[in-house]
């Protein structure tokens, strides 16, 4: 990790870390539970993070 990648992570909100966490507990459900594990509006809220993420990261890049 560069420096400038760095001052990122140390600057970003802290909601993106709950973000992160949540996003990569949901990916395990659905990588290895049942089929359709993941509800559609569980999904969709994950595209609106990861939006507003990659929003937040090109700002201040």
């Amino acid at each position: 990790m560069n420096s400038q990648q760095q001052t990122l992570m140390n600057k970003a909100p802290q909601d993106f870390h709950r973000i992160l966490i949540d996003a990569q507990a949901l990916r395990q459900i659905s990588d290895y539970g049942k089929f359709q594990a993941i509800s559609k509006q569980q999904a969709e809220q994950q595209v609106i993070n990861a939006e507003r993420f990659i929003d937040y990261a090109l700002k201040h890049i």
